[in-house]
């Protein structure tokens, strides 16, 4: 009783529930994380809310968080809220671990670790060097949202090929279609 449980995407290892547990630590002990699976229960959280959880566990609220990978892109983030009644939230960047991509908060973590000449302590060369290291990356990007459209609209297929970074347009164009 009293208890506030938040719905985590992924399951018992997953690195979302390890980091929002490492973040939380002890300090919400009301405050209970549990991994919740894939992407079927988050779509249908709302329905869960409203038909099960809020007619028959009482004393008990439930929350969801998931990274914005989750919903499917046609799906507007805003509406799947609403219909929770503000208990399902989806981060605005597609994995959790791009938060940890901003350089301030990378000089922040650098900053003890090496010496004050370091470039890991400026953010302009992080940025700079998370740039170089993007660039390599932006044809995985293309075919990570191009195989999560197809998914969308032709059923649970995986369309996502191998060893696509650093690919040319029209290098990865051939090996989606293959």
């Amino acid at each position: 009783m009293g208890k506030k449980i938040v719905l985590i995407e992924g399951m018992h290892s997953s690195l979302d529930k390890l980091t929002y547990g490492a973040i939380l630590k002890d300090s919400f002990p009301n405050l209970v994380l549990v991994p919740s699976g894939g992407r079927g229960l988050i779509l249908s959280f709302s329905t869960l809310v409203e038909e099960v959880l809020d007619k028959s566990i009482w004393g008990v609220e439930f929350f969801m968080l998931c990274d914005g990978d989750t919903i499917p892109l046609s799906q507007d983030k805003s509406a799947l809220t609403k219909l929770s009644k503000g208990r399902l939230t989806v981060l605005d960047r597609y994995h959790l671990e791009n938060y940890f991509l901003e350089e301030h908060i990378l000089v922040k973590v650098f900053s003890s670790l090496v010496p004050e000449s370091s470039w890991l302590r400026t953010p302009d060369s992080i940025r700079t060097a998370l740039k170089d290291i993007a660039r390599d990356m932006v044809s995985y990007t293309v075919a990570l949202y191009t195989s999560a459209h197809f998914r969308e609209e032709a059923g649970n297929i995986d369309l996502m090929p191998r060893d696509c970074n650093g690919k040319s347009a029209e290098h990865l164009k051939s090996i989606i279609s293959r």
